[in-house]
């Protein structure tokens, strides 16, 4: 049997720790990423479809939120926010489109209509991938 001097001791406890470290910190990294499937994108989806506030009149809407209004478009922003963090690849662009039109109106609201004009197509994406996949 070989002996470990504690000098090697040392020395291997001192290469281990920062091994040991990293490791943890991608496994945190790794597991901390929301996974981009059907089942998370619907799962966001009806959490944001239950947070958002009900139609009272005027105020921005989305087809993709049937029933839902709001005066303020950082709420529409955060909510496709949310979905693009879980959206699979095939429909995140559209989703990333349309965070990006609530944005663009949050920051100038006088912008709404060429923004909302240029969100149409993927307005229309996202709202048939929610029929079709989040019953």
């Amino acid at each position: 049997m070989t002996r470990v001097s504690p000098k090697d001791k040392k020395r291997l406890l001192i290469v281990s720790i920062p091994i040991i470290l990293l490791v943890i910190v991608l496994l945190a990294i790794n597991l901390s990423k929301p996974e981009r499937s059907v089942a998370s994108f619907c799962k966001v989806y009806k959490s944001q479809l239950n947070e958002l506030p009900s139609s009272k009149g005027d105020g921005y809407k989305v087809e993709v939120f049937p029933g839902k209004s709001t005066g303020d478009a950082k709420v529409f922003k955060n909510a496709f926010n949310a979905l693009e963090s879980v959206a699979p690849k095939d429909i995140e662009p559209d989703v990333v489109t349309l965070r990006k039109v609530f944005e663009s109106i949050d920051k100038d609201p006088a912008n709404a209509v060429n923004a909302s004009l240029g969100g149409l197509s993927a307005e229309s994406s996202v709202t048939k991938y929610v029929e079709d996949n989040c019953k």
